[in-house]
């Protein structure tokens, strides 16, 4: 399939858009804290293969977005995302979130945290969140921040993915998503970053895209 990739901006965030030449609907893939548009572009590309048209922003205070995180300025940008019609998301950690918040009618989320504390030594989060990759006031603090202010709320129906070797807060999400009738699928020998590298992640979002398809979901 002949794909077009052009720099732009998503209510000015620095973004790409994928565009297949017959779009069957307009989707978003969000990364999560301490990434970059970089990092998921195998999934928006898995996404626009499936005929829809996709962008990858970089998030306030992420990549090329000179924002700071903060709370405010993330939920700012999201309100001014409402009216671009997206109806597919693809969201990674607080990119799922995000997603969730926009309330995108076809969601498929990787990683979701539940709530902005999170276990472990500092060591160990600096190399799990990476928040030397992130501009704010403080580390950690625009990403306690943004998860506090997004409500946690599950719509009728979702994919949800979980690392083996995830966060004690991810895998809280996967048992919530379970209870609310969601698909849950934990991917073997990952955890919260490589899990948006692993083959089983893409063959999921893949599927994804054809049952959606098949069931006429193309708005």
């Amino acid at each position: 399939m002949e794909l077009k990739i052009s720099r732009v901006y998503m209510a000015g965030a620095p973004a790409l858009q994928l565009s297949p030449i017959q779009a069957k609907g307009r989707g978003a893939v969000f990364h999560g804290y301490g990434s970059h548009k970089g990092e998921v572009l195998g999934l928006a590309l898995t996404l626009a293969l499936a005929s829809i048209e996709t962008f990858v922003p970089d998030l306030p205070g992420h990549g090329e977005n000179l924002e700071l995180l903060t709370g405010e300025n993330l939920i700012q940008w999201c309100r001014s995302l409402r009216d671009m019609g997206i109806s597919w998301g693809v969201g990674h950690s607080l990119g799922g979130r995000l997603a969730l918040y926009l309330e995108i009618p076809r969601l498929f989320l990787i990683s979701l945290p539940t709530r902005p504390f999170f276990e472990g030594s500092r060591r160990q989060m600096v190399k799990i969140l990476r928040p030397r990759w992130v501009r704010e006031e403080r580390p950690l603090e625009g990403l306690r921040d943004s998860l506090a202010l997004l409500p946690l709320k599950w719509p009728a129906q979702g994919t949800l993915l979980v690392a083996q070797g995830d966060l004690q807060t991810c895998r809280e999400a996967a048992k919530q998503a379970r209870e609310q009738g969601w698909e849950v699928k934990e991917i073997r020998a990952t955890d919260h970053l490589n899990i948006i590298q692993a083959p089983a992640t893409y063959r999921h979002l893949e599927f994804f895209c054809r049952e959606a398809h098949k069931h006429g979901f193309s708005f």
